[in-house]
């Protein structure tokens, strides 16, 4: 196992998903005799913003263990920064909870990432328990210097998205852009290249009522996670 306390992230809901993991977490640091993991619940500080709190705590752990059952928008978010702030990441997955396999297979990211299944908390302590390698996924690229600026394009063009791109060429920026009508998956590794070679990033998020907005923003949280 490697030294010091490493992060936990995964959504509130539902209840039975959070429960196991809660006590999975309990069980893995019983049986190390130490504390070996937090969860983002630790960090939630009565009085304080929590965003700060769990990003500080991310940065300050050795690995970041993200459930990615149900994908959620902050989980995206903290594991993009993860990655981000070069910290190794494990991504689990409940067997048992009814998961969003569809909506993972078209945002992509995720499944190309890869993950270790659980279907207790037993079965997850014995996850945490294990050693693990700490060393992270390469980010550095050299800067694309002809073009320094990357856009995650959204699968509606709205008019705020039509004039986030005049602005860009109006500065005479080049841009790299992920456009969903052309490639329909993103992957890991082409969000973290691109990112990795850019000057500056723009995330649009869209809108609920638009078609796809739940596939869009939570690349969008992964994106700017890693940005």
């Amino acid at each position: 196992m490697t030294e010091g306390v490493s992060f936990v992230a995964y959504p509130s809901e539902p209840r039975e998903l959070s429960s196991t993991i809660r006590t999975a977490v309990e069980l893995t640091n019983s049986e190390a005799g130490e504390v070996r993991y937090k969860t983002w619940e630790h960090a939630d500080i009565a009085g304080r913003l929590l965003a700060p709190q769990v990003l500080s705590g991310i940065e300050a752990a050795p690995i970041l263990v993200a459930d990615v059952t149900r994908l959620n928008f902050n989980v995206s978010y903290e594991i993009g920064y993860a990655i981000g702030v070069k910290k190794r990441v494990l991504l689990v997955k409940n067997s048992t909870i009814t998961s969003d396999d569809a909506l993972a297979l078209s945002i992509g990211i995720f499944d190309t990432l890869g993950h270790d299944s659980y279907a207790s908390s037993e079965d997850l302590a014995r996850v945490l328990l294990r050693p693990f390698d700490s060393a992270p996924l390469k980010t550095e690229e050299e800067l694309d210097s002809k073009a320094p600026v990357y856009l995650l394009e959204c699968p509606v063009r709205t008019p705020e998205v039509i004039r986030i791109v005049a602005r860009v060429k109006k500065a005479r920026l080049f841009y790299r852009s992920f456009t969903p009508s052309e490639d329909v998956r993103l992957s890991a590794v082409d969000a973290i290249r691109h990112v990795s070679k850019s000057l500056g990033v723009l995330v649009p998020l869209l809108s609920p009522e638009y078609e796809s907005s739940e596939i869009h923003n939570i690349r969008a949280a992964f994106v700017a996670g890693l940005a």
